[in-house]
């Protein structure tokens, strides 16, 4: 939005030692000057705080800037290579490290949801709702304070098999003869998590997702 990252974010350097890649490049617009810039490997400034609860985690940095999160999609067409895992122990490393964490169940199977002590069967609100309703083009907000379940120092939406009825309902979209017109006049299918994921963006820090082993929409939207 026409600003340096390093202009609303001062203390960059202390608040965000933990980056996921050596390296990162970003290009910025100030001034009518285009410039690009490349941040090096951070060194930590401070010791983070270990154990922070999710309710308490970094408000002091929540309210210095308002800002997007960074969302990840993790994801392998071959199952048990460890997808659930990495997903469920970098959102908790995020959070020890105070990060406000959301963590997306975008598999039928409920593998992640069932790692956060949840019962996918006996869930009423999951990921499934929130893409129904962008779907329906009804209203998703209706769906967010009870799709999103406050689990130990994390939030995250669940995920059971009415998610596989959504992966069906996106194919029919997508093989739609209006659909290959590009006469929809709603959200193509491949855009539905992003419609649902836009509600979180303001409120985390970090949205991770976990992927199933297919590469099927779902994973596309992811």
């Amino acid at each position: 939005n026409g600003c340096c990252f390093a202009d609303f974010c001062p203390n960059f350097r202390t608040y965000s030692p933990y980056l996921l890649a050596p390296t990162f490049r970003y290009s910025i617009k100030k001034g009518g000057q285009s410039c690009r810039s490349e941040l090096e490997t951070l060194t930590p400034g401070i010791t983070p705080r270990v154990g922070v609860s999710y309710s308490g985690f970094n408000s002091h940095e929540r309210k210095r800037v308002h800002r997007m999160a960074i969302i990840l999609a993790i994801t392998n067409s071959k199952g048990g290579v460890g997808k659930t895992t990495t997903c469920a122990n970098l959102g908790a490393a995020l959070s020890a490290a105070g990060k406000a964490v959301l963590l997306v169940d975008n598999d039928p199977q409920g593998d992640l949801t069932k790692v956060m002590r949840s019962d996918p069967k006996s869930l009423k609100y999951t990921l499934a709702n929130l893409m129904n309703a962008v779907l329906d083009d009804t209203e998703p907000e209706l769906f967010v304070n009870r799709a999103v379940i406050e689990g130990a120092g994390i939030h995250y939406i669940p995920a059971n098999s009415k998610l596989a009825g959504v992966s069906s309902r996106l194919v029919a979209l997508q093989m739609s003869s209006r659909y290959r017109g590009g006469e929809t006049g709603g959200t193509p299918c491949e855009l539905v998590m992003a419609r649902v994921l836009e509600l979180f963006q303001s409120q985390y820090d970090y949205i991770l997702i976990d992927c199933g082993h297919s590469m099927d929409l779902l994973t596309i939207n992811a």
